[in-house]
């Protein structure tokens, strides 16, 4: 799903932090993040992520440049089976939403037509060492 008009850019301290989470299940839930993002980006644009460790939590935004989610839509994208895509099954936001859920977390959208959309996560957090 790559396009190479898209710049990427991650934003994170260096500091270490320690979530308790599944990382098969995130990472799962992160790429479909990034794969509807570049799908709502087919002439190019600018995918950034940020990574903000807080006192008892982990925020993580994931905000794009593409299409936008009409205002109609924004309460209806993480229900499973609403979708607008011609092949989509509806199942990925979905599934985005149980996971964050499943990590006692919470996500959030925020979007505009024509300006792009962000997604904010919100995990709890361990700091370590």
């Amino acid at each position: 799903a790559w396009n190479s008009k898209i710049n990427f850019t991650v934003q994170s301290l260096p500091t270490p932090y320690f979530v308790p989470l599944d990382p098969q299940l995130f990472k799962s839930a992160l790429l479909n993040l990034f794969v509807n993002a570049i799908q709502a980006m087919p002439e190019g644009g600018n995918l950034f992520v940020s990574i903000q460790p807080e006192p008892t939590w982990v925020t993580i935004r994931i905000q794009d440049t593409g299409v936008g989610i009409p205002e109609e839509n924004l309460s209806k994208i993480f229900s499973p089976f609403f979708t607008t895509k011609e092949t989509g099954n509806g199942l990925g936001l979905a599934e985005v939403h149980k996971v964050i859920q499943a990590h006692h977390g919470w996500i959030e959208v925020q979007s505009a037509v024509g300006q792009g959309t962000t997604f904010t996560i919100k995990i709890p957090l361990k700091l370590g060492e």
